[in-house]
């Protein structure tokens, strides 16, 4: 599992071909592994598939789990925790989402490609959300189950524009068919029960 930060950009097509700039250590690293993995192909033909994995959402299994700065994660907590959500910025950053079970269902499926040297996948869901559409929706959520609304505060100093992105997965979907999941309201509803149990 690579990541989708190996391109260095958060706007535009992003396709397999799209130039690679990572631009931090997170990112660069995960280059590396790729580079390190395809030697091993050149070297002694092990097969490989590369995910460049976009952002995973999904309740975290246990509450001390280290995965509450995953933006769906945190904003689940501050609506629990705060009774209001604040975003550090204005909320208009989009970013490809997708359900972890989707995921581990496509790298389930991709145990039976060939090997080849091209096996370098965008692993999206090639929607993308803003930061306040999630925000909105964990808010619905919490007026379904708590009965009461809550406010969401934008960061109105941040004047970034918002910038479109797709991450395109079509060169995955050549391979296996697949219908990308919605579970944004169940996992909501997930990290809640976690929070609720801790």
């Amino acid at each position: 599992l690579s990541t989708f930060h190996v391109y260095g950009t958060n706007s535009g097509i992003v396709n397999e071909k799209t130039e690679l700039n990572p631009v931090n250590d997170y990112a660069s690293t995960h280059l590396f592994a790729e580079y390190y993995v395809k030697q091993f192909f050149k070297t002694d033909k092990s097969p490989f598939v590369i995910f460049r994995l976009t952002n995973s959402y999904g309740a975290p299994k246990y509450i001390n789990s280290g995965k509450w700065y995953l933006v769906l994660n945190d904003l689940v907590k501050l609506a629990y925790e705060k009774e209001s959500i604040t975003l550090k910025g204005n909320g208009k950053a989009k970013r490809d989402f997708i359900w972890m079970g989707d995921v581990c269902s496509v790298v389930e499926k991709s145990l039976d490609f060939k090997a080849d040297k091209d096996n370098v996948f965008n692993l999206s869901s090639a929607n993308s959300y803003s930061v306040l559409d999630l925000a909105k929706k964990v808010q619905a959520v919490y007026l379904k189950r708590y009965n009461k609304k809550i406010e969401i505060f934008v960061n109105k100093v941040d004047q970034s524009s918002t910038l479109d992105l797709v991450v395109d997965n079509g060169k995955l979907q050549e391979l296996v068919s697949f219908n990308f999941s919605d579970k944004f309201d169940q996992e909501i509803n997930n990290i809640f029960d976690l929070l609720e149990k801790n």
